[in-house]
């Protein structure tokens, strides 16, 4: 799929240099494409691997020995022996810092933030001390190094102990890991026992799972001592949940998305079900998340420059917004498809032209048709022909059809059978497919799927990762949600029990 239209007034940027940190997904296939292609932006790329799959769009490579951030700051300055660059940019989670590291030391522009800023973002429970200290409504947290905490928490915190009721905390919780993203080891607990459990699990795992943050992620963004990686008990918030895919200037909002969010469907734990774009939430619940956004921004001030990926809730009870948690990156999977084609704005063109010093959003006004919604802003064209809707679906490991071995070494269909979600079994794909029906559809978007035949899919509680992602449209929400249920049910997935045991 092509992705939208590039204004002529680009042309400024052709012949650039820039600096990117960390390829992230495939997902990011087409807007290095973009960069590269149509913009004609020269990019550098910084990674720990060897060339990847997007080496076709890549100038020159600089391959790093560590994350480890002084030794790779080194390493990229020897590595570009005298080359000039532009801009430095990322659309990795645990590219950003290193990016804005990077950004400072040569003299670009710094994005999203400032290296001590994006610590205090990206580390959950900084965040939420953050949030409490600039009055910014979020869910409340309990940090946790160890089972000791635990026990402090469930005798002097939970709604039984004798705390002061401003201070004291009622299932259902959540428990997540303080660093990170993708909703791995994000748990949802309705009891004590499960709350023991799922901690126990928890500091069990987080030295393997956040073993390279040890080498990244500094606590104040200046004098490189690490983060110790934690546990967040948090409380949980009911209501809508949605995502805002924002574009912020010099801590200005000039671009605004509002998506909503489908329920998960693996709970306790957290595998994303896929949304709609624009939001479909009333007009007063948008108004007040984003006034949520604007909050944010002006609390930072100036300083802020790029994407936001933003997670928050309306909650219905106390009628009020809250901030789940603000990734200062693109989102992932289906994200950049649904801004675009939602808006027709390259979100991830703009963000470069700011990296590269210019003024993002400076579009042809011409493009405004009379129609509104209040779901979108830009700060050049409030009016967007949104004559279609949007609709994702994330393939979660139990959408697999589920085949078995039998005693004479045969493998066999289990009747109406998916894989279990709450399970210690493991499994391996057998069989996937996206048939051409569904590729020629005119409803059809965007799909991907992450994995080759014969990957092992893990239990959730160990991995949360979908398999893939489907986008499709319809003129309503409703329509569009049809169809996407009719092409989702065409694409096939297919597992066979994996009896080798636990890797």
């Amino acid at each position: 799929m092509s992705s939208c239209f590039i204004p002529k007034t680009d042309e400024q940027l052709r012949g650039k240099t820039i600096l990117a940190v960390f390829t992230s997904s495939e997902d990011r296939r087409v807007i290095y494409a973009d960069i590269a292609e149509r913009l004609n932006v020269r990019i550098i790329m910084v990674s720990t691997e060897e060339k990847t799959w997007a080496d076709p769009f890549i100038w020159k490579w600089i391959i790093v020995s560590t994350v480890k951030i002084d030794v790779l700051v080194n390493e990229v300055v020897e590595k570009l022996q005298g080359i000039s660059i532009d801009g430095v940019i990322s659309f990795d989670e645990y590219g950003i810092y290193p990016c804005s590291v990077l950004a400072t030391m040569f003299g670009k522009v710094v994005t999203p933030l400032s290296p001590k800023d994006i610590v205090r973002t990206q580390d959950k429970a900084c965040f939420r001390a953050w949030c409490t200290e600039v009055h910014l409504t979020s869910p409340r947290a309990f940090q946790l190094h160890d089972e000791c905490d635990l026990d402090n928490f469930i005798q002097n915190f939970l709604v039984q102990s004798d705390a002061s009721d401003d201070k004291k905390y009622e299932f259902p919780l959540i428990v997540k890991p303080s660093p990170g993203a993708g909703s791995t080891l994000v748990t949802k607990c309705d009891s004590v026992e499960e709350l023991k459990k799922c901690i126990e699990h928890s500091l069990a795992t987080l030295p393997s799972e956040y073993a390279f943050l040890d080498k990244n992620c500094p606590t104040d963004g200046e004098n490189g001592s690490f983060l110790r990686p934690s546990i967040l008990i948090e409380e949980f918030i009911g209501g809508d949940e949605v995502d805002i895919d924002c574009l912020v200037h010099q801590g200005e909002i000039k671009y605004l998305l509002i998506s909503d969010n489908f329920p998960s469907r693996t709970l306790p734990f957290f595998v994303e079900s896929g949304g709609v774009a624009p939001s479909q939430l009333e007009e007063y619940k948008i108004t007040a998340i984003r006034q949520l956004v604007v909050d944010f921004t002006e609390k930072i001030g100036p300083s802020l420059n790029g994407i936001l990926h933003f997670e928050a809730k309306y909650d219905t009870n106390t009628q009020r917004a809250a901030v789940i948690e603000v990734n200062v990156r693109l989102g992932a999977a289906e994200t950049f498809y649904l801004n675009t084609q939602t808006t027709g704005i390259n979100i991830a063109i703009e963000y470069v032209k700011m990296a590269l010093g210019f003024t993002p959003m400076r579009i042809d006004g011409s493009r405004a048709v009379p129609v509104e919604h209040p779901a979108v802003f830009t700060s050049t064209v409030n009016k967007f022909l949104l004559d279609k809707t949007y609709v994702s679906i994330n393939f979660p490991p139990v959408h697999c059809r589920l085949f078995q071995h039998t005693t004479d070494g045969m493998v066999e269909n289990v009747p109406s059978c998916k894989c279990p979600q709450n399970t210690d079994k493991f499994y391996r794909i057998r069989k996937q497919c996206v048939p051409e029906s569904v590729l020629n559809d005119k409803h059809y978007v965007a799909h991907r799927l992450y994995f080759n035949v014969g990957y092992r899919i893990q239990p959730l509680y160990l991995n949360t990762r979908a398999l893939g992602w489907l986008l499709c449209w319809g003129t309503t929400a409703e329509e569009a949600w049809i169809h996407l249920e009719r092409l989702s049910k065409m694409i096939v997935f297919e597992a066979i029990e994996d009896n080798l045991g636990e890797i």
